[in-house]
């Protein structure tokens, strides 16, 4: 990367982060690169958390799978009788249709959200994780269709 004259921090920052493979609605649901495994926080801070007096790191980096957040929900048949996955949370509806792995910094807001359900169907679906979602448990599957 070339600096001139007119670039700002602010500029070299966004042009840095243009290889950061979370994006902005992973940071908005509260993902951060320490929720990834710990091996990939070197290789993602100078892409993700820039420092514009830093040396440009080299553009278009491929990164490990683990590296980068998995946001596909798993999908299972209204008809197959145990095609769900496993661990569900505790309480789970056993209608539900379509499940989602529960990742680091998720919330039960933060997921309801995503998947264009209100709250209270969430939680009416998944009864388990509290009023509070104080039980929602990081790696176990919650209904978001039902």
């Amino acid at each position: 990367m070339t600096v001139t004259v007119n670039d700002t921090a602010e500029s070299i920052v966004a042009a840095r982060q243009t290889f950061c493979p979370l994006t902005d609605n992973d940071i908005l649901n509260g993902w951060s690169i320490y929720d990834l495994p710990a091996a990939c926080v070197p290789l993602l801070n100078p892409y993700c958390q820039p420092n514009p007096d830093a040396p440009a790191p080299t553009p278009s980096p491929k990164f490990p799978a683990v590296c980068t957040p998995d946001r596909s929900p798993v999908t299972t048949s209204a008809s197959a009788s145990n095609a769900a996955p496993s661990p569900i949370e505790p309480s789970t509806v056993p209608t539900c249709k379509q499940y989602y792995k529960v990742l680091p910094g998720d919330t039960c807001f933060s997921i309801a959200n995503n998947f264009k359900v209100s709250l209270d169907q969430f939680n009416k679906w998944n009864m388990g994780v509290g009023a509070t979602c104080e039980k929602l448990f990081l790696g176990y599957y919650v209904c978001i269709a039902a």
